[in-house]
């Protein structure tokens, strides 16, 4: 990694300043025991009569989907008639053979074609890329991706058709930025991206970034396998077995920007610029297309899909960044906003308290947990710091429940996974917790009185130095320091 001077975000002292004294799968009920994931996507297509179980009464969600399966499925989805269908000259599928009609009828729409040597293949499997192909040409879909997939080189005949998808949101691909073309498909799998290209609104929404990452300055991000760095400019580099010597790549120099807060949905990286009154800026993650999209002051931006939710002159505020529409969400002194689902969390800088609003602005603000320093939400639990006390708390999204974690003072938290990390201001190392409490490990190597930030099995903090500089530690979720950025130099103002 180069070495290179920067800005030590600001973000340190904001977070301080509130310090005391002293953010799973929507279920649905299905008729098959042997389906424990994916049941909203599944039973979708069960009411539409796209997909079926087996007579026993199984749905057998591993099974490799056969590429006849894959058809009726299709063609089913379209609702498309299956008489007068042509004579197609396939080796392996013949008038009256079972599945013909189907596979006749789908060679006519040009959906499908055959393999080079004149067969079919039905009962052979579908494989990944050969799904992207499908879908893409049944349900004519448009659109590509700068993302792009590590096993998925430009030269492969479904590269195309994959990004497609990507485009469409029907598909990430795997955390290791892979998308596997070549595997064969699941019968759970298929149906979700099946379900996917038939009703919109089960795609999940496309987070920029986790609320504790955001929480902790936000200048990491990671997506499709690239970690994307903003501090004085914006960087990326491939993650991976030989992640500390990838290539750094400058998206934007240091003289144009200072990030915070760093989200980066689809193909566009959002994040605020310090040096232009943190104001909000957009660009795609080749570094083209660079403006401005929001005037600041802004802090705690969090993008979702195309609304932006933070906070600016202590007021709470959401965006549409395709047309800039700004809406004010509640006139309370808002201090780290965290959007869950259709509920944005915050405290209040004049109580202390804990409230949480609807995102769309239909419901009044609502107090429902008292004395809130820091906070995170993941999963179903809201884990908090006490004001007073600086100990560490959860509660469920309603604030019920409350449990005390640790009896000792907690600083800097970013839950994850079933743990919360934090450093501890009695020693400034960092350290892990179970969510119940029972179990804490010591972490850094360092001690590290800065922020912390977790993507995909990377523990990211920060540590300062005598001589007024600092550096980015990058380790495994287990403390093991795998490379560090820096030494960079802290600015006059912040010494």
């Amino acid at each position: 990694m180069k070495r290179f001077f920067s800005f030590f975000l600001i973000f340190t002292l904001v977070v301080g300043m509130i310090q005391p004294a002293n953010a799973e799968e929507n279920q649905s009920i299905i008729p098959f025991e042997d389906v424990k994931l994916y049941q909203t996507e599944i039973s979708y297509l069960i009411e539409k009569q796209i997909i079926q179980g087996y007579e026993d009464g199984t749905f057998r969600p591993n099974q490799p989907v056969k590429r006849l399966q894959a058809v009726q499925m299709i063609m089913n989805a379209l609702g498309v008639e299956l008489d007068n269908v042509p004579d197609v000259a396939y080796t392996d599928l013949k008038t009256g053979d079972y599945g013909y009609e189907y596979v006749a009828k789908a060679t006519e729409l040009g959906i499908i074609k055959g393999k080079t040597d004149g067969s079919f293949d039905p009962w052979g499997y579908l494989t990944r890329a050969q799904m992207a192909a499908i879908l893409v040409k049944a349900f004519s879909l448009e659109g590509q991706t700068l993302q792009r997939f590590a096993d998925v080189p430009e030269k492969h005949w479904a590269n195309d058709v994959i990004h497609t998808l990507a485009a469409n949101r029907i598909t990430k691909g795997y955390e290791n930025g892979t998308y596997r073309p070549e595997h064969t498909i699941s019968r759970a799998h298929f149906s979700v991206f099946l379900a996917k290209v038939l009703n919109k609104n089960l795609i999940p929404a496309d987070r920029g970034n986790e609320p504790g990452n955001i929480m902790n300055s936000g200048n990491f991000a990671v997506e499709q396998g690239w970690m994307y760095f903003g501090d004085y400019g914006i960087y990326k580099w491939k993650m991976g077995e030989n992640e500390a010597n990838s290539e750094m790549i400058e998206l934007s120099p240091p003289e144009q920007d200072n990030v915070a807060n760093m989200n980066i949905v689809g193909d566009w990286i959002y994040y605020v610029n310090v040096l232009d009154n943190y104001s909000v800026y957009q660009m795609k993650i080749d570094g083209t297309l660079r403006q401005k999209v929001v005037e600041g002051p802004v802090l705690f931006l969090t993008v979702i899909d195309d609304i932006a939710v933070y906070t600016k002159s202590d007021q709470l505020y959401k965006a549409h960044l395709k047309d800039g529409t700004e809406t004010q969400l509640t006139d309370q002194q808002v201090y780290t906003p965290i959007v869950k689902e259709d509920w944005v969390y915050y405290t209040d800088k004049t109580d202390h308290k804990l409230y949480k609003i609807k995102l769309d602005g239909t419901s009044e603000p609502r107090a429902i947990v008292d004395n809130v320093g820091l906070f995170d939400v993941s999963d179903q639990y809201i884990y908090y710091q006490d004001f007073e006390t600086s100990h560490l708390f959860r509660a469920d999204l309603d604030g019920n429940m409350k449990t005390q974690i640790l009896n000792e003072p907690v600083y800097n938290l970013n839950a994850d996974n079933g743990w919360i990390y934090y450093s501890n201001p009695t020693d400034w190392y960092i350290y892990k917790t179970r969510a119940d409490g029972s179990e804490t490990m010591k972490l850094s190597e360092y001690t590290s009185p800065g922020l912390i930030m977790l993507f995909s099995n990377r523990l990211i903090y920060t540590i300062l130095f005598d001589d007024y500089t600092y550096s980015w530690v990058v380790s495994d979720q287990d403390g093991n320091t795998l490379y560090e950025i820096g030494p960079i130099q802290l600015p006059e103002e912040l010494r």
